[in-house]
């Protein structure tokens, strides 16, 4: 092709990296990530004219088997909480205004308010705070550039926990996108969103076989339901309305035994 024979490494590398559909270039091993024919939005005018990005001529990265695991593991398992702690000291986000996740204002928080307005926005601040994760070691990576402190094992590790951030937060968008669309379908069964249960959900939210997983959460809670209706309710020992012990009279104790009674002695004569 002419004009590509003296084409330097450096720029053959930045030509490969420099698409913006990375996980459609169909490249070996990563096609357990995502099917290539599946839209990456339901809108055809999102998704722009796919003909130019095949026109620009960009050769797909070749990922080794070490970086294919690191980006299928990383975009489908949520990270513990330690974790995502350590992975954010290794390089922290500067403390700027715009690298913090925004507050609820305090107009929004009296007891007026309904709680579920401040429910929902919990959760969604949660993942805007997940998205400025990646935002600290890919700064730190930025800036080694223009003072070239940095060297290939910090710059490797610093691309890798982006990564692993990135990806603790598409788990999580995966885990709330379940629990919303669970919750709509059938509130009591919500909870199967927060299992281990979707290995095989690659192209699907939900992965095959979820329906079965479904009606049988559904009948173990119906089978609950109706043993514990159906199991007899614990006598009382004391009967509502009924004193807690029996009258005292006529002499008698509290035992039903009568009252011994005491010889009265004559008074002293004076």
């Amino acid at each position: 092709m002419p004009g590509r024979a003296g084409t330097s490494p450096t720029q053959k590398r930045a030509t490969q990296s420099s698409s913006s559909f990375w996980a459609d270039w169909g490249t070996s091993g990563l096609e357990s990530l995502i099917d290539v024919s599946w839209p990456v939005s339901d809108d055809e005018e999102e998704q722009g004219d796919q003909s130019e990005t095949m026109n620009l001529g960009q050769v797909p990265i070749q990922h080794s088997e070490e970086n294919t695991q690191l980006v299928t593991s990383s975009l489908r398992e949520a990270l513990s909480s330690d974790s995502r702690k350590r992975l954010r000291s290794a390089f922290p986000c500067p403390s700027l205004q715009d690298t913090q996740c925004s507050k609820l204002d305090s107009i929004f928080k009296g007891a007026s308010i309904h709680k579920e307005t401040k429910t929902v926005d919990a959760k969604l601040a949660h993942v805007q705070a997940l998205i400025h994760d990646p935002a600290g070691p890919l700064i730190h990576l930025l800036h080694s550039f223009n003072d070239g402190e940095m060297s290939n094992d910090e710059a490797k590790l610093a691309v890798s926990n982006a990564i692993r951030l990135l990806g603790n937060t598409t788990a999580g968008m995966l885990r709330l996108r379940r629990r919303k669309i669970l919750k709509l379908v059938n509130p009591d069964i919500s909870d199967l969103a927060e299992e281990d249960i979707f290995q095989t959900a690659t192209t699907n939210l939900f992965g095959a076989g979820f329906d079965v997983k479904m009606q049988e959460r559904a009948e173990f809670l119906k089978l609950l339901a109706t043993s514990r209706t159906s199991q007899p309710q614990p006598k009382k020992f004391f009967q509502r309305g009924r004193p807690t012990a029996p009258p005292i009279s006529g002499g008698q104790s509290s035992r039903g035994r009568p009252w011994q009674k005491r010889e009265s002695k004559p008074s002293a004569r004076k």
